[in-house]
């Protein structure tokens, strides 16, 4: 399981990589009920919900605030524990969360718009089964025990919609994630794109957006 993505019993089963074809995983009707854990300030809510919004306005996902003991087994919690984490897709009665770190992961939109999109169903953009046109994985520099991480989608379980890769993807890692000693890239690109520019997290790409419409047939 890459690392902000948290494992539930379907993705132990071995089942992670289909998030975006298997039907069970997709919300039913595009619809997501949260709530959230106590602990955030009002202005931290304010600017979570923008980024519900934002992908609102450029999807037909609706996220709809609920409480929890009516919907305990099919709403989000969104907690405020250590790192941005987040589980992937919906699943029947398994209990969901999106756990949003006030100190770093509310520091950008697009930190936040990357773990929505993971409960979405979305996973990385260097997971894709075609990843090794556009990118070298440089093993050696990862850290031990995180090469997990990079794994590589099975093609028979992971559809890219036919949307291109995207070096600026909201969802791709960036050019030191896992690095053994943070300053020995784990990512190159292939193509003529500054290294730097992977992993922007200012907002969500057009194609990042394009997968969300064609996974729930906007």
């Amino acid at each position: 399981i890459e690392g902000d993505m948290v494992p539930d019993e379907i993705q132990q089963k071995g089942n992670d990589k289909n998030a975006l074809i298997d039907p069970k995983r997709k919300w039913p009707d595009g619809k997501i009920h949260y709530a959230f854990h106590h602990g955030f300030t009002a202005d931290e809510k304010s600017f979570i919900e923008e980024q519900m919004r934002f992908l609102e306005n450029k999807t037909c996902i609706k996220f709809v605030q609920s409480k929890p003991e009516k919907k305990a087994n099919t709403i989000v919690y969104i907690t405020n524990g250590d790192g941005c984490v987040s589980t992937v897709g919906y699943a029947k009665k398994q209990r969901r969360f999106l756990n949003l770190n006030q100190a770093h992961c509310l520091s950008k939109a697009g930190r936040v718009q990357h773990e929505m999109l993971h409960v979405i169903g979305l996973l990385h953009e260097q997971s894709r089964p075609d990843r090794d046109e556009y990118v070298t994985i440089l093993e050696e520099n990862i850290e031990p025990g995180k090469e997990n991480n990079f794994a590589k989608a099975d093609p028979s379980e992971y559809t890219t919609f036919g949307v291109p890769y995207n070096y600026l993807s909201v969802m791709h890692y960036p050019a030191l994630a896992f690095s053994k000693d943070k300053k020995s890239p784990t990512i190159l690109p292939k193509l003529p794109v500054n290294p730097l520019l992977l992993g922007q997290r200012i907002q969500a790409t057009e194609d990042d957006l394009k997968k969300v419409n064609l996974m729930y047939k906007c």
